[in-house]
């Protein structure tokens, strides 16, 4: 046999596996998003909303919640959450340990009202820049990416 005769064997490709869609979502959810502000039904609003998820499963966020108390006094609260996360059949399930307000009255009960609506969020759209989901309620959210 001669030099130009000879037969290579193909290496095998390193990572070749395709990823699962969960295993997609993930990635695409590993960073630091921004929200756009909300205004929700009752008019209190979330402003300056940010999420950051960690490639270790765990995650935080802050937003500027501004509402109408019992009273009718107008309150500004900055809230911080943290928790941990996973992606499981295209849905984002949390899993929240701590969060913090000021005023710091609000906290204990904005983590018990966290846990009480803690159902997962249906993943519909997503890419490297943005991921949009669905909640229990149907209502869609767009998180973008911060560069």
């Amino acid at each position: 046999m001669g030099c130009n005769e000879a037969t290579v064997d193909k290496p095998a490709t390193a990572g070749s596996v395709e990823k699962t869609e969960d295993e997609k979502i993930t990635e695409a959810l590993v960073g630091e998003f921004y929200v756009d502000d909300i205004t929700n039904e009752d008019m209190s609003e979330m402003k300056n909303i940010t999420n950051h998820f960690y490639k270790d499963g765990k995650f935080d966020g802050r937003v500027t919640y501004e509402f109408i108390d019992d009273y009718g006094d107008f309150v500004t609260l900055a809230v911080t959450v943290s928790g941990t996360w996973k992606v499981k059949d295209k849905f984002i399930y949390y899993t929240y340990d701590k969060v913090t307000s000021t005023p710091d009255y609000y906290a204990a009960t904005l983590l018990e009202g966290f846990r009480k609506r803690n159902t997962p969020d249906k993943v519909v759209e997503y890419d490297a820049a943005k991921v949009i989901y669905e909640n229990a309620d149907g209502k869609r959210t767009t998180m973008k990416k911060s560069y």
